[in-house]
C-alpha cells in the first residue's frame, strides 16, 4: 500500500489556493461557437494610452474613435483618480454581427472570485450601430471597466490574484459605478427608475439591486453626486478599496452605514422626486390594445396606412417574431419569425425592421449570414415574397416607404450612417458624411416630396466634414428636398435635447418624440415661411435677368458699372413652430402615425408591462408641461435656468421700420451703399433666439433659395457654464448647494488627437504572453481512456497544475504549455495545445504524456501461479480536433487520435526481469454533434440545455514486436455515447439540474465503464465485491460518475446509463448573506440529489449471464498459489442502483469545494451513508 502524504496536501493547498487562476486545462466537451464568415486585413495603431486594431474599411470610423477614446480616458482618469500603466487594446468591428465573429475572450482565463467570474481580458471590443452616441457609450463603458478592473485588481498576475481574494464588490457597485462613469444619469434611466419605484415592486435598494444591479448602483451614485458632490464618488471608491469593504467605505465617506445611505436617504430622495414629477402628468386610459407580451420586449411598431392593422416585433431570448394585430377585432397572429432561443441573450435584437408599402403589403428587413435582406409579406394571403439582398449595405437602421417600390433607409456603409434611397436592389446615398442620419420618413412641403430625418449634424448642409468636431451632438430634425435639389432645412435646434422618431402628418406638419421636459413626449411641428430680410438685386445694362448681389466687399465698383440699376426683394426662410402634444408620466418608447395624420399608435411601459394604445391624433392640442426634477438639475448644471430668468427680465425690442428703396438718380455707388446698409440693419428678424438658449417656439432656418447666402446666426457660447450641485431643501424643493469660494484654475486645453492613416501598421500574427494559470485538482485530462489490463480504474491523485498561455492580439491562435505535479509525485503529466480559430473550421492540436506506477498481477502460462509486481505505465496521446460550427450553439466535431500505452515491470527478481515490455498502439476517430445553449447565472448556477452525441472508432496499429508484447493489431473498438443536460431556473436563484449520460461499446475489444463514486473525488475507494472482467476483452477503461452512495466500481461493463438530478439552493440569497464579507458564507449552496444508474455487459443489464450475478472463490491459501479448484457462486443482484442525499458547496480558499452525504440503494436495501469530498462545479 502507498501512503498518502496528507501533510503535503495541506501545505500545497494553502500555497496554491491564493495564486491560482481557474482555467480550462483540457478541451471542453461543450462550448458555444464563433462563426468567422469574413476575413479582414487587420492594422494596428498605437497611441500613448491605446492600441487600436482595425481594418482598412474602418479608417473613417477611426477618425472619430481615436480622439473620442483619448478624451474619455482623460476624464475617467480624473474620476477614478487612477492612471493605467499599460495601453488598453481596442478592437474595432463594423457592427454587432462582426463583433459576434470575434474569438477574443473565448478562452480568457477567469478568476474564481468568491462566486464571480472576473475575466482578465485587457481587450476592449467596440462596434458601430449607426449612432455615434451609442458608440461613445460603448467605448466609454469599456474604458471605464478596464480602468476600474486594473485599479481594483491590478495589472499583473500577482496583484490580480491577491486582490481578487481580498476585495469583493457586489454587482451593483461595480456595474453601477461603470454606468455612472459613462453618464451620470439620463432620461431613459430616470424613466426606468421612476417606473421601478412607483410600481411598488421594490421596497428597498437591495431588492432593486438584486434584479437590476446596474440601475440600482447608478442611481445610488447619482444620488451621491447630487447631494454630496462628485468628489465623494471617487472618495467612496478609494476608501472601499483600501479597506476591502464597502461598509467601511461608506462609514468613512459619510459617517453613516451603507444601509442608512442606500436605505432611507436614497429611497426618500427618489420617491419625493418622482411623486413630484407625477403631479399633473397624465397616462392614456383609452384605446389600449390587448397584447400578449409577457416577458418579451417590443422593439418595432408600425401602423398600416388605413389604421386597420398594427405590426410589431416581439423579442425574447434571441427569438424574433413579427406580430400582426387587427385593430378592430384585436386578433393577433405571428406572421414571421426568426432566430433560436438564446439564454445568454447575446443575439442581435436590432432586426427585423418593418415598414408598410400599402394597406396589404408589409416590408420586413432582416439579416442572415452577414447579409441584409428585404422581404414582403402579403397580409391578406399571408404569403411571403422572395427575399431580396440589399447590396453594398452593412446594416440597416431604419426603413420607411417613399413611393412605389422605393424605400428610404438609414443604413451603415464604410463606417458611416447615411440616408439612402432604395429601389430595385440598389441603394443611392443621399448624405455621405460622418454625421449620423437616422429615422428617415417621407414628408411633403409646399407640394414637394422630401425626407424628414433626425441628425446630429451641426449645420443644415450635406456632405459636411467633421473639422475637429466629434459627432456627439444631440439629434435635431431636418428636411431634405428630393424632387428639387436643395440644401436641407433645419427644423429644430435644441440644446441638451434629443428629438427622435419623426413622423409626417401633412404638408409641412410633422410629429416627433422629445425629452425636452425630462420625459419623452410627443411634439407637433409646423413649417412656416418667415421674412428674413431683403436681398440686393442688380439689373444688368444688357437687359438680362436680375442678379442677386453679395452684401460684402467682394462686389466691386467695377462690377457695379455693369448694372443699370439696383433694387431689393424679400428674402424668406423657414420657421418651425413647435408645441407639446402629450404630457405623459412615462416615456413614449415609440409612435406610429398614419400618413393622413388621423390615427396614432403609442408604445409605453408601465406596471412591468408594455402598453399599446391606438387613438385619434389631436394634432391641434397643446399641452403645458412642467419639467421633471432631473430636467431641472440638468438645466441648472448648464446654466439654462439662469438664462431663462434673465430673458424674462429683458425688454422685448420691436423691429425697426423698413426704409424706402433708394432712388435710382443717385450714383450707383451711393445707391449700393445705402441698400447694403439697409439690408444689414434689417437682415435678422425680431426676437431671434440665442442658439445657446432653449426656446422651442422660435427657431430660424435658412432660406430655400440655394444661390442666396444664409444670414449667419450667432454661435453657441463655447465656454461651459459652471456646474451647480443641487440638494433637497425644505419642503422637497431643489436648491443650490452652498459651496465655499474657490480659486479659479484654468483647466488645460486638450486638442483632439488626429488619426493619421499612414501610421497604421499591418497586424502580424505575433504571439504574446497572456498569463500563467495554476489550479489544484484531480480531473481526468483529455479523453480519459486508460489502458485496461484487468485492474480497477483509478482517478488521478490531487495535483498542482500549471499552464502558460500565449496568444496573438486577435486571439485567433493560441498556444498552451502545461504540466501537473501530483502530491504523491507519482504520475507527472505534461501537455501542449495549439489552436487555430481564425477560420470557420476551428482546429486544435494536442500532445499529452503521463507516467505513473501501478501494481500488476503476473500469471504463468498454466494459470496456477500469480505474482503481484509493480510496473510503470506510460501514456502518450496525440490529438487533432476539428470543429465546424453550424451556428452559435451547434457544431459538428471530429477528433483524430493516436494513443500509445507502454507497461514496463520493475524487476525485483529474475522472474520479473524476464517479463517483456507491453505495448499497445491505437488510432482513434471520433465524430460528434454538440449543442450548447446555456448561460452561467452565477456560481454553479446555469440555465439552458447542453448535449453531445458521439461515436468512437479505435483500431489497433500493428508494430514489430521483437521482445515486446503487442496483440492489438486488427482489433477494432466501437462506442456510441450521449450526454444531455438541462438546467431549469426556478426563481432566478435556485436551479434544478438534470443529466442523462450513457455509452455503449462493442467490437473485439471494448471499453470498460466503472460506475460509482464522484468525478474529482479526492479520496476515492473501490468496491471489492464486484468482479472485474477479463482484460483480453477490453482495450480501455474509464470512469462513469456521479453515482453517490457507493464506492467506485459498484457496477461495471461495456455499457452504462446514468441519471443525475440536483436541486441547487444558494442559501445566502435566501438568508440575506449575499453581501457578506465571507466568501464561504456568501457562496454557500445546499444541494439535494438523486442518482440512478447501471452498467452491464452484453445486450441488457437484466441478462442472467451478466457477470454481475456471479463471483469466483479461490479456496487456496498462501502467497503465489492458485488452487486448481475454484468455486463460482451465483446470486441475484438488481443491476440498477440508486443514491440520494444532500450536500454543501462553497468557496474555500478560492476553490469550489463540494461535500456530499449520500445513501446508496442496492437490491432494495439502503446502504450506510457515505461522505464525499470533491472539487469542481456542475456534475
Amino acid at each position: 500500500m502507498r501512503q498518502h502524504p496528507y501533510l503535503y496536501l495541506f501545505f500545497i493547498f494553502l500555497w496554491a489556493a491564493p495564486q491560482f487562476v481557474a482555467a480550462q486545462l483540457v478541451s471542453s466537451d461543450f462550448g458555444q461557437n464563433r462563426l468567422q464568415r469574413e476575413q479582414y486585413q487587420w492594422k494596428r495603431y498605437e497611441t500613448l494610452n491605446f492600441t487600436f486594431y482595425y481594418h482598412s474599411q474602418q479608417e473613417g470610423l477611426m477618425k472619430t474613435l481615436l480622439p473620442m477614446a483619448e478624451q474619455d480616458y482623460r476624464q475617467l482618469k480624473s474620476l477614478f483618480e487612477y492612471q493605467i500603466r499599460q495601453p488598453i487594446e481596442v478592437i474595432v468591428y463594423d457592427d454587432y454581427s462582426d463583433l459576434m465573429q470575434s474569438n477574443v475572450g473565448l478562452s480568457a482565463p477567469a478568476l474564481l472570485n468568491s462566486g464571480q467570474q472576473v475575466y482578465l481580458d485587457k481587450k476592449l471590443l467596440v462596434h458601430f450601430d449607426g449612432n455615434h452616441q451609442n458608440l461613445h457609450k460603448n467605448l466609454r463603458e469599456g474604458i471605464a471597466r478596464a480602468v476600474l478592473n486594473r485599479m481594483l485588481f491590478g495589472s499583473n498576475l500577482q496583484e490580480i490574484v491577491q486582490n481578487s481574494v481580498l476585495l469583493e464588490l457586489p454587482d451593483w457597485f461595480t456595474e453601477g459605478l461603470i454606468a455612472h462613469a459613462v453618464e451620470e444619469w439620463s432620461t431613459e434611466k430616470d424613466d426606468q427608475l421612476r417606473e421601478a419605484l412607483l410600481s411598488g415592486r421594490y421596497a428597498n435598494f437591495l431588492e432593486l439591486a438584486e434584479e437590476h444591479p446596474q440601475l440600482a448602483g447608478q442611481s445610488l451614485f447619482h444620488y451621491i453626486a447630487r447631494n454630496h458632490g462628485k468628489a465623494t464618488v471617487s472618495n467612496l471608491l478609494y476608501l472601499s478599496r483600501i479597506n476591502h469593504s464597502i461598509e467601511a467605505g461608506f462609514r468613512y465617506a459619510f459617517g453613516s452605514s451603507f444601509y442608512t445611505v442606500a436605505g432611507s436617504s436614497w429611497y426618500k430622495y427618489f420617491m419625493q422626486r418622482y411623486e413630484s414629477d407625477n403631479s399633473g402628468k397624465l397616462f392614456p386610459n383609452a384605446g389600449e390594445l390587448k397584447v400578449k407580451v409577457g416577458k418579451k420586449a417590443i422593439s418595432q411598431l408600425v401602423l398600416a396606412p388605413n389604421a386597420k392593422q398594427l405590426a410589431y416585433v416581439k423579442q425574447k431570448l434571441g427569438k424574433q417574431q413579427v406580430v400582426l394585430q387587427q385593430t378592430e377585432s384585436q386578433k393577433a397572429k405571428v406572421v414571421w419569425r426568426q432566430g433560436a432561443k438564446d439564454y445568454s441573450n447575446r443575439s442581435d435584437q436590432h432586426y427585423p425592421l418593418l415598414a408598410w408599402r400599402n394597406d396589404q403589403e408589409l416590408a420586413i428587413v432582416f439579416e442572415r449570414a452577414e447579409k441584409v435582406y428585404l422581404q414582403f409579406l402579403n397580409t391578406t394571403t399571408g404569403k411571403l415574397g422572395k427575399a431580396q439582398e440589399i447590396k453594398d449595405i452593412e446594416r440597416v437602421g431604419h426603413i420607411s416607404h417613399y413611393q412605389g417600390s422605393q424605400f428610404l433607409l438609414s443604413a451603415q456603409a464604410e463606417g458611416q450612417s447615411d440616408l439612402f434611397l432604395y429601389s430595385n436592389g440598389q441603394a443611392k446615398n443621399l448624405s455621405q458624411d460622418a454625421w449620423d442620419d437616422l429615422s428617415p420618413t417621407l414628408m411633403s412641403f409646399q407640394g414637394k416630396k422630401g425626407v424628414l430625418f433626425s441628425s446630429n449634424r451641426p449645420e443644415a448642409k450635406m456632405k459636411l466634414p467633421l473639422d475637429q468636431q466629434l459627432p456627439l451632438l444631440q439629434f435635431d430634425l431636418f428636411f431634405l428636398p428630393l424632387e428639387e435639389k436643395g440644401a436641407p432645412i433645419r427644423l429644430t435646434n435644441s440644446f441638451l435635447v434629443n428629438e427622435k422618431n419623426p413622423q409626417a402628418l401633412g404638408d409641412g406638419q410633422f410629429s416627433f418624440l422629445s425629452d425636452q421636459s425630462g420625459i419623452y413626449n410627443r411634439y407637433i411641428g409646423q413649417i412656416d415661411s418667415v421674412l428674413l430680410g431683403q436681398q440686393l438685386l442688380g439689373y444688368p445694362k444688357s437687359g438680362e435677368a436680375p442678379i442677386v448681389l453679395p452684401l460684402d466687399s467682394s462686389f466691386s465698383a467695377a462690377d457695379s458699372s455693369q448694372m443699370d440699376s439696383f433694387g431689393q426683394q424679400p428674402l424668406y426662410g423657414w420657421q418651425t413652430k413647435l408645441m407639446a402634444n402629450t404630457n405623459y408620466s412615462r416615456n413614449i418608447l415609440a409612435q406610429s402615425i398614419t400618413p393622413n395624420g388621423k390615427k396614432v399608435a403609442d408604445l409605453l411601459f408601465r406596471g412591468g408591462d408594455y402598453k399599446l394604445f391606438l387613438r385619434d391624433l389631436r394634432s391641434d392640442r397643446e399641452m403645458q408641461m412642467a419639467p421633471s426634477r432631473y430636467r431641472l438639475i440638468l438645466e441648472r448644471q448648464h446654466g439654462l435656468l439662469k438664462q431663462a430668468a434673465k430673458k424674462k427680465k429683458e425688454k422685448t425690442t420691436s423691429k425697426k421700420p423698413e426704409k424706402e428703396v433708394p432712388q435710382t438718380d443717385k450714383s450707383l455707388e451711393e445707391e449700393l451703399k445705402a441698400v447694403e446698409k439697409e439690408i444689414k440693419a434689417d437682415s435678422l428678424p425680431p426676437n431671434q433666439s440665442d442658439t445657446a438658449k432653449v426656446d422651442i417656439d422660435n427657431y430660424l432656418f435658412q432660406t430655400e433659395f440655394e444661390e442666396v447666402e444664409t444670414p449667419k446666426l450667432n454661435k453657441k457660447d463655447s465656454t461651459p457654464p459652471k456646474a451647480i450641485e443641487l440638494v433637497e431643501g425644505q419642503n422637497g424643493q431643489i436648491v443650490e448647494k452652498e459651496t465655499p469660494e474657490e480659486k479659479t484654475i484654468k483647466a488645460p486645453q486638450h486638442k483632439l488627437l488626429v488619426f493619421d492613416p499612414q501610421k497604421g501598421e499591418k497586424q502580424e500574427n505575433n504571439f504574446f504572453f497572456e498569463g500563467v494559470a495554476f489550479n489544484l485538482d484531480n480531473s481526468v485530462l483529455y479523453n480519459g481512456l486508460d489502458l485496461y489490463l484487468g485492474g480497477p480504474f483509478r482517478l488521478p491523485p490531487l495535483g498542482l497544475s500549471g499552464q502558460i498561455n500565449f496568444t496573438d492580439a486577435l486571439e485567433n491562435y493560441r498556444l498552451e504549455l502545461g504540466m501537473r505535479i501530483p502530491i504523491t509525485f507519482d504520475g507527472m503529466e505534461y501537455f501542449l495545445n495549439f489552436e487555430n480559430r481564425k477560420y470557420r473550421l476551428d482546429q486544435k492540436y494536442s500532445l499529452y504524456r503521463r507516467g505513473f506506477s501501478e501494481d500488476y498481477v503476473l500469471e504463468d502460462s498454466t494459470g496456477t501461479i500469480q505474482e503481484q509486481v509493480e510496473g510503470r505505465t506510460l501514456k502518450h496521446l496525440a490529438m487533432a480536433e476539428f470543429s465546424y460550427p453550424l451556428g452559435r450553439f451547434r457544431s459538428i466535431r471530429s477528433t483524430l487520435s493516436f494513443q500509445a500505452d507502454r507497461v514496463a515491470i520493475r524487476p525485483e527478481d529474475l522472474g520479473s526481469l524476464s517479463v517483456p515490455i507491453y505495448d499497445e498502439n491505437r488510432l482513434g476517430i471520433r465524430l460528434e454533434y454538440v449543442y450548447d445553449n446555456s448561460v452561467i447565472l452565477g456560481l454553479n448556477a446555469r440555465k439552458g440545455s447542453r448535449m453531445r452525441i458521439y461515436g468512437d472508432y479505435f483500431q489497433g496499429v500493428p508494430f514489430s514486436t521483437g521482445d515486446r508484447l503487442g496483440q492489438v493489431a486488427n482489433t477494432p473498438t466501437f462506442a456510441l455515447g450521449l450526454d444531455a443536460r438541462q438546467y431549469i431556473s426556478l426563481d432566478d436563484k435556485s436551479i434544478l439540474a438534470f443529466r442523462f449520460v450513457g455509452a455503449s461499446s462493442f467490437g473485439q475489444q471494448k471499453i470498460l465503464y466503472n460506475l460509482g463514486g464522484m468525478e474529482n473525488w479526492l479520496f476515492s475507494s473501490q468496491t471489492e465485491t464486484i468482479p472485474l472482467p477479463d482484460g483480453q476483452d477490453y482495450a480501455y477503461q474509464t470512469v462513469a460518475a456521479n453515482m453517490r452512495g457507493f464506492d467506485a466500481n459498484i457496477r461495471n461493463g461495456s455499457s452504462f446509463a446514468l441519471i443525475n438530478a440536483e436541486l441547487r439552493i444558494p442559501l445566502a440569497e435566501y438568508l440575506g448573506n449575499s453581501n457578506s464579507n465571507s466568501s464561504m458564507l456568501r457562496n454557500l449552496q445546499l444541494t439535494g440529489f438523486y442518482d440512478v444508474g447501471t452498467a452491464w455487459q452484453g445486450s441488457s443489464p437484466f441478462s442472467k449471464d451478466n457477470p454481475l450475478n456471479s463471483t469466483t472463490i479461490d479456496p487456496a491459501s498462501g502467497v503465489n498459489v492458485v488452487s486448481p479448484i475454484r468455486l463460482r457462486v451465483n446470486y441475484y443482484r438488481r443491476p440498477i442502483v440508486q443514491g440520494f442525499g444532500f450536500g454543501l458547496r462553497s468557496v474555500v480558499l478560492g476553490y469550489f469545494v463540494k461535500v456530499d452525504c449520500g445513501w446508496g440503494v442496492e437490491t432494495g436495501e439502503v446502504q450506510q451513508a457515505k461522505i464525499y469530498l470533491s472539487l469542481g462545479k456542475d456534475f
